[in-house]
């Protein structure tokens, strides 16, 4: 083997050690949790409601929260571009 191609092969060779290290290692699976029985949710209480608010919606108008007073009410945030 002349010293070309071991310089060749090197980078190869140990990117398929860590390969196989890095697979190895992750080999260990966990067993999946057994399912539970879901902790019924505690009406709301004037302590645990949440505060006033107003945002833009996607449309650009506003919407307030109050705007859905005794509705559930899912809030959906995302990143805008730019």
């Amino acid at each position: 083997m002349n010293f070309l191609s071991f310089k060749v092969l090197k980078p190869a060779i140990l990117c398929l050690a860590f390969s196989l290290a890095l697979s190895l290692a992750g080999c260990q699976v966990a067993a999946p949790a057994a399912p539970t029985a879901s902790t019924p949710v505690a009406p709301p209480t004037k302590e645990n409601q949440a505060p006033a608010f107003t945002l833009p919606s996607s449309d650009g108008s506003t919407v307030s929260l109050s705007d859905y007073a005794g509705q559930p009410v899912l809030l959906y945030f995302h990143m805008a571009n730019g």
